[in-house]
């Protein structure tokens, strides 16, 4: 953040200036007063040093003008009533006159040099001044940039959001305008068709809506304890329908109940969006994996890895772009790019994160890294009812390592 630039001294204001011309003559005759009235014991070089600082004190405060005339003040002084014979100069000696003369040479020589100092210091205020003027200038240059980055940016998402949510509106609406214009009535089968396109209206509002509250910083979330049983069993419920005969493998490590300090409802959306993913992806006689493990004691990890192509290097930094749809992605594939984006963004609304990661045999891995819980205190099991708060049908809470079976079983 940039300086304040009115508390720069530039120079002395008026007011100052006037105090100066107060101040240090009054001072001048108080001194003056003084020595006069001890003129029997008064040393000439205390007055001397005396009306020195005086000179100084004027020149700083109030400019050359003021010592100057200080100057001439304490010349006159000296002369008529600190060196003796006090109002009579013709008496005074060649010595003496050599004692005024360089008072008044080392006087003015003072005031001179206070003088310079002065018009150093402003000029050196004046280019701070400057300097301060042109950082606050750039960064306020920078700000309009960011700024207008930002617009450009919210515009480009803008027409991505558009251009997708046209091209996703318009394939399930075409079905269903198709379907209840069909003379004879509907079958059971366009019955399905349509609530199967419906779905699919909703989930791509609901897309559209979460990362609408993303933007706006409205996303909520409720951190507590959760075990990995119960978010891996909401998740693999949840996600069934989209994996289409696929087996997922459901895998815990280590012994005892693993758990973290997370939002279940969010965790469950992020995990089984990456299992209809998987189930995207994978060829149908291969399996999903789903584990769960503790890393560094500090991490619950959750992997959900494929069998499928995995991601071209190209593709891997932009996998959680906003809109990111790479030439894997399959023609038909619905959505509009927003899963993955929207997913890190809810991991990260926890204290989590979500990576993706290209095993060396092949396929995708996508972890999510949620806060592990330290303690056993707040331990709180999945209900039916939270279950069905989280999108996932309503199970027995336990423990599924080894589970292995087909997704749509």
């Amino acid at each position: 953040m940039a300086a304040d630039l009115s508390a720069i001294p530039v120079k002395p204001s008026g007011r100052e200036q006037l105090l100066a011309w107060v101040l240090w003559p009054a001072l001048f005759g108080v001194s003056t007063l003084l020595f006069l009235s001890e003129s029997a014991t008064i040393r000439p070089s205390h007055a001397a040093l005396t009306y020195l600082l005086v000179v100084v004190g004027a020149t700083a405060g109030g400019r050359q003008p003021l010592g100057l005339l200080l100057v001439l003040a304490s010349y006159a002084a000296f002369h008529f009533g600190i060196m003796p014979p006090y109002m009579a100069s013709h008496y005074f000696g060649e010595f003496d006159w050599l004692i005024l003369v360089a008072y008044g040479t080392v006087a003015f020589a003072i005031s001179e040099l206070v003088s310079r100092w002065r018009r150093e210091v402003e000029r050196a205020n004046q280019r701070a001044y400057e300097v301060e003027r042109l950082a606050a200038e750039r960064e306020r240059l920078l700000l309009e940039a960011q700024h207008a980055e930002a617009l450009r940016e919210a515009d480009r998402l803008k027409g991505a959001l558009l251009a997708s949510v046209s091209h996703d509106l318009r394939t399930p609406l075409t079905a269903i305008k198709a379907l209840a214009g069909r003379p004879g009535g509907l079958t059971s089968h366009d019955a399905r068709v349509i609530e199967g396109e419906a779905d699919r209206l909703g989930r791509l509002l609901d897309a559209v809506l979460d990362w609408s509250r993303i933007q706006g910083g409205a996303l909520p979330s409720r951190v507590e304890f959760n075990t990995a049983d119960d978010l891996l069993d909401a998740a693999r419920r949840a996600a069934e329908p989209a994996m289409g005969g696929r087996s997922v493998v459901v895998r815990i490590e280590g012994d005892g109940v693993l758990a973290g300090q997370f939002d279940l409802v969010l965790s469950v959306r992020i995990v089984s969006n990456l299992l209809e993913n998987a189930g995207k992806y994978a060829p149908e006689a291969s399996s999903v994996e789903l584990w769960a493990a503790r890393e560094d004691d500090e991490r619950l990890v959750i992997g959900v890895r494929d069998q499928g192509p995995g991601l071209p290097a190209e593709e891997r930094d932009r996998v959680f772009e906003p809109f990111a749809r790479g030439r894997s992605v399959l023609p038909d594939s619905p959505g509009v790019g927003l899963g993955l984006a929207i997913a890190r963004e809810f991991a990260r609304a926890q204290g989590g994160d979500l990576v993706y990661i290209a095993p060396p045999g092949g396929g995708a891995e996508f972890r999510l890294l949620l806060p592990l819980a330290r303690t056993s205190g707040e331990h709180r099991r999945v209900t039916p009812a939270n279950a069905r708060a989280a999108g996932a049908p309503a199970t027995p809470a336990g423990r599924v390592a080894q589970d292995t079976e087909p997704a749509n079983a």
